[in-house]
């Protein structure tokens, strides 16, 4: 099995790690075939495994033996007890159909049986009212930073699900023109409609500011009678007999009811929604394919109010629903409309138009959205929803040349993080099984891996074949290339690369890639503030926390300015590319590092990840962008693997840019410092010396993940100072890092003050050991690539990263380490009063 077996008991004593590894069995019926099957299959067969290592020290460095079973925490496994499972339910009182308001739901609805959900990861509690309102603030602020805009004909052409046909137009028409229901709404007067159509002449559907009609006022109408209008002309139009196309879609008047959800905190009301006819008696996020806002008068309060409940229901529609590649929403603001389009490529609208005053336009727009394809219309074609769990579809390449297609199914969720854009990689990862569709039904294999999913820019390598050429350079390297490793680090060389099957970067079954998002049209304008800021915004802000320089080299506080700021992203100029879904398996299943709970395991498996930057320097690849999510843990009994996982970023020494130039990449709180900056930290006063990635620079990554476990991660009652100036939330690089770096002495003296007191002593030492060697060889390893230099670095802090293990193993029953991200079942206790503390510098 891929998944190793977690239940071997332990038989040593934790701080007793002496001997072998000893060899894993099989089950009778799990047997493998050959030594190439079993190290496929299980990462600590003895073709994997590094068992014949000539350093006792070696072999230790695998071991981590508990003085019982490990109790495995595993990210989204939490059973919901709360039985909100939509599917299949009744509607009960609460979902009433709002009074004049109509279900048009098709009386046969293929209605799903109860069923569990693949567990997801739930990252934060349920918000309250004032929390609500202020994440789509945030949400509002940050897609002001990648929204577009552009006139309604070209949003038609280019945006919407689909252009309708001359001949599709006119077939509509005329069955409106025919509809007595359609008559009776006297939305326009049937002077204006009876010119209809008007020839499909872009140059005539220019947006129009609104103003009042000229032939004959209209009345005032309220917000529910233009809901019911938008009800009744749709229904009309999708049911036009249309040999071109069939409506998939039909539009419910919601009447401003809350919608359910699979992430808890769902607040918003739409005042209408397109569903799909084969959708659940409940109307639940994940079905719904465009959102309808509604205000009878136009004005700036009333318009923002409008755009606002469309950004935040499309942005939680987008961070809910994995079938989901981009989204719609149209906005009625008085006698203007807009339309939308929300995807990770860019957020679009369209430029207010005259609904009143130009009928074919707004009949344009919804046959496109009512005619679509659930694949135009942004639903995935390569991933639907069964019976509460996903089936991914990956077709992709055999090593013949062939194409295979396999479907995997949920498990659990193991990584996703909601964003408050839209534009961006939007990963989620998943442990799922391999099925087939046997007489009608998906059939598990037994057979658990990893999926991630993307959406990547064009122009990044693919994972697979990265790693595929790395295995391939450390296939040809021979001693003589590791001639300078120390007498301790090249027995652990040689066996690494005797055993490249068990090499700590974690193996990959398969990629593929799903589908591309359009291209931003031509002439769609940029920028900020296209919806207007709140009158109220000054009320959204946040303590920020300024650091200052002190005077003084000895002194142990800072001069820290404590005020409110208002939270706003920066806006910057930068080009919105079509991106495209891509989709990796990982052989192995395991947790990221940052759901590791045990001390030992941690710094058991960032010393095997320090281990895998020393192969990637043999094959003259740098990784850029090691962090605490992409370091794979797999525990069985006493025995612990870490891998390095995603290489989508991972690159070729020699075709590394200047930092200065080359977009930054990396996970902020992990990111080394001269690459932040883009100048080496030995830069001579006056000048910058660009930086270039460096081997040194991926070991510095390695150091700020065990920084950021011991200040951020150990629970300890005393305020951590210095670790909140470290990892800035923000992802700012602030002068205390850079000082850091360059061993400030009351800045170290400090942070060592500030750990908890059983890391006081051999761990602190080691940490400032692992330190001093990376800060070395920043001031060596300037702009050249010298081989030599490179083995120095690696001799000086391998035995300080090899110090922290050991030390972690004394101290693991008094050192307890937070979990990044809680089930769903915790509650999270609510933060008290902030205080204001100096920061360090």
């Amino acid at each position: 099995m891929s998944q190793p077996d977690f239940s071997s008991p332990s038989h040593s004593r934790p701080d007793s790690l002496e001997g072998d590894l000893e060899p894993c069995a099989f089950q009778d019926d799990e047997e493998p075939q050959n030594d190439r099957e079993a190290s496929l299959s299980d990462p600590f067969h003895e073709s994997g495994k590094l068992s014949h290592v000539h350093v006792r020290e070696y072999h230790q460095y695998l071991c981590n033996p508990p003085p019982g079973p490990f109790d495995c925490h595993s990210v989204g496994d939490n059973d919901d007890d709360d039985g909100d499972d939509d599917q299949g339910e009744q509607r009960d009182e609460g979902d009433a159909i709002p009074e004049g308001s109509h279900d048009h739901r098709p009386a046969n609805l293929d209605r799903p049986a109860r069923a569990p959900t693949t567990p997801r990861v739930d990252k934060f509690p349920s918000p309250s009212m004032d929390q609500n309102n202020l994440a789509r603030e945030k949400t509002v602020a940050v897609v002001n930073c990648e929204l577009f805009e552009c006139p309604i004909d070209v949003f038609i052409e280019k945006c919407s699900p689909f252009p309708p046909t001359q001949a599709l137009l006119n077939r509509v028409l005329r069955h409106l023109k025919k509809s007595d229901e359609f008559k009776k709404l006297e939305l326009w007067p049937a002077e204006k409609i009876n010119r209809l159509p008007r020839p499909k002449d872009h140059a005539q559907l220019r947006p129009r500011a609104s103003q009042p009609s000229v032939a004959e006022p209209a009345k005032t109408q309220s917000e529910a009678e233009i809901c019911q209008q938008l009800t009744t002309l749709m229904n009309e139009a999708r049911n036009c007999p249309n040999p071109e196309r069939e409506a998939q879609f039909y539009y419910h008047n919601s009447g401003n009811r809350p919608l359910q959800s699979e992430i808890e905190g769902t607040t918003f009301r739409p005042d209408g929604v397109l569903l799909p006819f084969a959708s659940t008696p409940r109307i639940i996020l994940s079905d719904i394919a465009t959102f309808f806002e509604v205000k009878a008068k136009a004005g700036e309060e009333r318009d923002r109010d409008n755009w606002v409940k469309i950004v935040g229901a499309a942005n939680q529609a987008m961070n809910d629903d994995p079938c989901r590649m981009f989204t719609f929403g149209v906005s009625i603001d008085g006698d203007n409309a807009s339309a939308w389009r929300f995807s990770r490529s860019y957020s679009i609208k369209s430029k207010p138009f005259d609904w009143r005053q130009d009928p074919q336009t707004l009949i344009t727009l919804l046959i496109s959205l009512l005619f679509a394809s659930r694949e135009e219309i942004g639903f995935d074609p390569l991933v639907t929803r069964e019976n509460g769990q996903y089936i991914y579809e990956l077709t992709y390449k055999k090593e013949d040349g062939s194409s295979k297609t396999t479907h995997y199914r949920t498990v659990k969720q193991l990584y996703c993080r909601p964003t408050s854009g839209f534009e961006g990689r939007a990963p989620r990862v998943w442990e799922v099984e391999v099925v087939e569709l046997v007489e009608g039904k998906w059939k598990g294999q037994q057979r658990n891996h990893v999926l991630k999913e993307i959406w990547r820019s064009p122009g990044i390598s693919d994972e697979k074949r990265i790693r595929d050429a790395i295995m391939q350079k450390l296939d040809a390297v021979r001693e003589q290339d590791y001639e300078d490793a120390g007498h301790n680090l090249k027995p652990m060389v040689r066996t690494l690369l005797a055993n490249l099957d068990g090499a700590p970067l974690m193996p990959i079954l398969h990629e593929a890639y799903g589908k591309s998002d359009v291209e931003l049209p031509v002439g769609a304008e940029r920028r900020p503030n296209i919806i207007p800021e709140s009158p109220s915004r000054s009320h959204l802000s946040r303590n920020t926390n300024r650091y200052t320089v002190s005077d003084s080299q000895h002194s142990h506080r800072s001069s820290v300015c404590d005020s409110e700021q208002v939270w706003k992203p920066v806006y910057r100029d930068r080009p919105f590319l079509a991106r495209r879904q891509y989709r990796v398996v990982y052989q192995y299943v395991g947790e990221s590092l940052g759901n590791v709970t045990d001390i030992r395991v941690v710094f058991a498996a960032l010393e095997q990840t320090f281990l895998a930057v020393i192969l990637l320097f043999l094959a003259g690849w740098v990784h850029r962008d090691i962090s605490i999510s992409n370091i794979i843990v797999i525990r069985r009994g006493n025995q612990v693997r870490a891998f390095l996982s995603d290489l989508e970023y991972a690159k070729e020494v020699d075709h590394v840019g200047p930092a200065s130039i080359t977009p930054k990449i990396g996970s902020p709180l992990f990111m080394p410092v001269e690459i932040s900056m883009g100048s080496t930290i030995a830069s001579p006063p006056g000048g910058a010396l660009t930086s270039i990635y460096g081997h040194h620079h991926d070991g510095e990554s390695v150091q700020w993940v065990a920084l950021y476990v011991t200040h951020k991660r150990v629970i300890h009652k005393t305020n951590d100072d210095v670790g909140d100036a470290l990892f800035d939330p923000t992802g700012h690089i602030t002068t205390v890092r850079t000082n850091y770096i360059r061993g400030a002495p009351h800045l170290l003296e400090r942070a060592v003050g500030s750990i908890h007191p059983r890391l006081k002593g051999d761990f602190s030492a080691a940490l400032e050991g692992f330190h001093q060697a990376i800060y070395k060889a920043c001031l060596d390893i300037v702009v050249d690539q010298d081989r030599a230099k490179y083995w120095n670095f690696f001799n000086s802090a391998m035995p300080h990263v090899q110090a922290l293990r050991r030390a972690s193993l004394r101290v693991y029953k008094d050192v307890a380490l937070h979990e990044m991200q809680p089930s769903k079942k915790r509650k999270a206790k609510p933060e008290g009063g902030s205080r204001k503390r100096a920061a360090p510098n």
